[in-house]
């Protein structure tokens, strides 16, 4: 690795090599939030598989009671699932941050027309970045912190989000449903006691 001083230009293998390794930490991030949502899907529909099942088994009040893990686990579960996929995907973003910085380093995010070494003659879409424009427009804010913090809010985490707060949601609504069983059989079992 060479080490270059501040107003020379940049080492264009030294480049290559961060662009390379930003792209594979882009793929295994966005790879890795893809994964825990499969992961963590099918752990929720386990237990509500579980939870439904036992449901239909339940008779006595104390079933009822066991049968109230699987909802409050889902609830544990989703809650951190939601922090373990942020992670993942501000990861990917901060590899897109690098990536970007290397393509504007070795030029690539201006007009080929520019480039001397290439002719009008011999080139198509001369006035275009080698980077597609979509790519270039969603870069355009004041930081890389605020590219970062602008996108998890969107795309897949957005998904991901919104899926665990549904699976979060769906296991309330069991605990009130199973809760409410519960009472129904705890009522049904002390008059069952009082009634001589």
């Amino acid at each position: 690795m060479t080490v270059t001083a501040v107003n020379s230009p940049p080492d264009t293998d030294l480049l290559k090599w961060y662009f390379d390794r930003a792209q594979e930490d882009e793929h295994f991030h966005l790879d890795g939030h893809e994964k825990r949502i499969q992961f963590i899907s099918g752990i929720n529909i386990a237990v509500l598989a579980a939870v439904g099942a036992g449901l239909f088994k339940a008779e006595r009040w104390d079933h009822y009671c066991v049968l109230l893990a699987g909802p409050a686990f889902m609830l544990l579960t989703n809650y951190f699932a939601i922090e373990g996929c942020s992670r993942y995907y501000q990861r990917f973003l901060e590899a897109i941050v690098v990536k970007a910085h290397v393509q504007q380093a070795l030029g690539l995010t201006v007009p080929l027309a520019l480039r001397a070494s290439i002719r009008d003659s011999e080139s198509y879409w001369t006035k275009e970045p080698p980077v597609p424009a979509r790519h270039l427009e969603v870069r355009k804010t004041a930081s890389s912190q605020e590219f970062v913090a602008k996108h998890m809010k969107s795309g897949a985490q957005r998904f991901a989000r919104q899926l665990f707060m549904s699976y979060q949601l769906l296991a309330f609504m069991l605990i009130l449903f199973i809760a409410l069983m519960l009472a129904i059989r705890l009522v049904a079992a002390v008059c069952s006691i009082l009634r001589p």
